[in-house]
């Protein structure tokens, strides 16, 4: 007699036993992603414009460096920061560029004008990280070529210090080209007042003028007709006592917070307030291997 697949012995125990196999797939699926998101990337803070955790860099290469970039940061506004991971711990350097670049934030809030290079010499690889308001003036094939022409021949010849050097010298060129070559928009020209209107300004200006004049000569007379003859009076606010004198409180010599001694970011304090700008990246920028 013949007999169905589905009332055979083995299809039986398949369908009595699928439900755990689908437990044990889900099981593993679970496992699978739990270790992935443990797993995930976590930025380091932030320790000024460059961060070198394992120390491939000497003090005084950093120092150079630190300098460099904090200058480039006072002549034009937009914020350059180097990361050398130690690892990249199993992630790609497009996770740990985005991720690292967003945890600091760098680049002012609204302007979005930051910039992240990280080198991960383990790996050997390299990624420009470009914030949302410089992705114009550092698009993803400027920041491919500076990889491959500036950053990388430096870095296969085991030049780290160089090799970041030239990275920041090429990204600060190309956003200075953007900056300096940005014409401001033409002021459109004042419509030309018509004829008719400036003759009738111009007798309404004379006829209270005319007027002033006379009603003043007679105020005049009539004060001198009182007290005979004129007599000056102090006006009582001479320059020497007004309050918007040069010993006001906003003279140069004020204790003012913005100037260059207390300034936060300055070479000598080691750009320890650096990033936290607010300055925002939607994954734009380049990667490369050397």
């Amino acid at each position: 007699m013949f007999t169905s697949a589905r009332t055979a012995p083995g299809w039986n125990a398949f369908a009595l036993s699928w439900p755990r196999w689908a437990l044990s797939l889900l099981a593993v699926f679970s496992l699978l992603l739990f270790t992935r998101v443990a797993a995930a990337y976590t930025p380091p803070p932030i320790d000024g414009p460059v961060n070198d955790p394992k120390g491939q860099l000497t003090p005084a290469e950093k120092q150079a460096l630190v300098t460099k970039i904090l200058g480039i940061k006072a002549a034009r506004g937009y914020e350059i920061a180097v990361f050398l991971p130690s690892s990249l711990e199993g992630n790609t350097i497009e996770d740990v560029g985005y991720d690292t670049a967003r945890a600091w934030k760098l680049g002012a809030q609204g302007k979005d004008d930051g910039v992240l290079l990280v080198i991960a010499t383990k790996e050997r690889k390299i990624r420009i990280e470009t914030g949302k308001g410089v992705g114009g003036a550092l698009p993803d094939l400027a920041a491919n070529r500076i990889i491959k022409e500036d950053i990388g021949p430096q870095l296969k010849a085991n030049r780290v210090a160089a090799g970041v050097e030239a990275g920041v010298d090429a990204i600060d060129a190309e956003l200075a080209k953007d900056a300096t070559g940005a014409a401001p928009p033409a002021k459109k020209p004042a419509p030309p007042a018509s004829a008719g209107g400036v003759v009738a300004v111009l007798v309404v200006l004379l006829v209270m003028g005319g007027v002033g004049v006379l009603f003043l000569f007679l105020i005049v007379r009539a004060v001198m007709g009182l007290f005979g003859g004129g007599r000056t009076y102090s006006n009582g606010y001479s320059v020497g006592n007004n309050s918007w004198s040069s010993g006001s409180s906003w003279s140069s010599g004020s204790d003012s917070s913005w100037s260059s001694g207390s300034s936060d970011w300055s070479s000598g304090g080691g750009g320890s307030d650096f990033g936290g700008g607010g300055g925002d990246f939607g994954g734009g920028g380049s990667s490369g291997d050397y």
